[in-house]
């Protein structure tokens, strides 16, 4: 093998677990004689920068919002003989995450590198997988599966030589994605793997990080108190709503635009209609046992939640 092979990582390791897997993954690849780029929107730790042969931040995070592309998540809950069932949107980083690989293969073309591994920072793979990607010519992707959920090519690990990493950026188009209702790793199998021939690994990979705790999404509160839900689809279509649930507190008090609108809960009350979408609402606090919390704050920063009763 004569091939100086980069691995180009795509990151952003927020808690002390996912940046512990980026480091074993760093590790790995130099273990067997490779070099590493990592990319991240937020900072590395000093450990991170002194073990990777080159890193590098960047502000450009291009995520979507509802209604134009986001993840929807929802959450079920049983009270009183009625299901409530409370839905979330969050934004989406699947372009942002695969800016990195232009961005990487770019910077790293400059320092006359002819050929590039992208992998995601906790990429679950072996010394069988660098067989494929050491006996590959020119470029190869790996399928992925996550239980049933298979991807004939998908985005956690790619090689490909200079010429092709060339026409692979040309191919990136931001507007062709965003064109259809599909998610990144369609789009880059419909429009540059297959356009561009890659060939496919038969050796699956995955992602280590698979836990999410998803309940935070569900509950507005930072009063531990008291958990709530707030409704408040985009584009003001709905009034704005607030959902009690799971709680064992006193009493609290809800303040819309300085009116008192709802005294002495007491479980008697679970869902509160504001009477008003969030752009007319000036001043939202609730009062928790006499703890005064800032709601409109909160609600500033929603995109589209909904609640449904059934």
């Amino acid at each position: 093998m004569n091939k100086e092979f980069i691995f180009c990582i795509s990151c952003h390791c927020d808690t002390k677990e996912k940046e512990q897997v980026l480091i074993d993954n760093i590790n790995f690849i130099q273990s067997n004689g490779h070099k590493t780029a990592v990319m991240s929107s937020i900072p590395f730790s000093k450990e991170v920068q002194s073990l990777s042969d080159y890193s590098f931040v960047t502000d450009e995070n291009p995520m979507t919002q509802w209604p134009s592309r986001s993840f929807i998540m929802w959450k079920e809950w049983l009270l009183h003989d009625k299901t409530y069932r409370m839905t979330v949107s969050q934004p989406y980083y699947g372009w942002a995450g695969f800016l990195h690989t232009k961005r990487l293969g770019e910077i790293m073309m400059s320092y006359r590198y002819e050929d590039f591994v992208f992998i995601v920072y906790d990429l679950e793979f072996d010394e069988s997988h660098l067989t494929d990607i050491y006996n590959e010519p020119e470029k190869i992707v790996f399928p992925t599966k996550n239980g049933e959920h298979v991807r004939e090519q998908g985005l956690f690990l790619y090689y490909m030589n200079k010429k092709t990493l060339i026409d692979f950026i040309s191919l990136m188009n931001h507007e062709v994605f965003l064109s259809k209702n599909w998610g990144i790793s369609k789009y880059v199998s419909e429009k540059i793997f297959k356009p561009l021939g890659f060939n496919t690994s038969k050796k699956y990979v995955n992602d280590k990080i698979r836990f999410f705790d998803y309940d935070p999404l569900f509950n507005h509160s930072n009063n531990k108190k008291l958990n709530f839900f707030i409704s408040s689809p985009y584009n003001n279509t709905e009034n704005t709503k607030l959902f009690f649930y799971n709680n064992g507190v006193g009493t609290i008090k809800v303040y819309c635009n300085e009116e008192l609108i709802y005294d002495d809960y007491k479980h008697k009350l679970h869902l509160l209609d504001l009477g008003m979408t969030k752009d007319n609402i000036y001043e939202l606090f609730i009062i928790v046992d006499n703890e005064p919390m800032d709601v409109l704050t909160i609600l500033s920063k929603i995109n589209h939640t909904t609640i449904e009763v059934r």
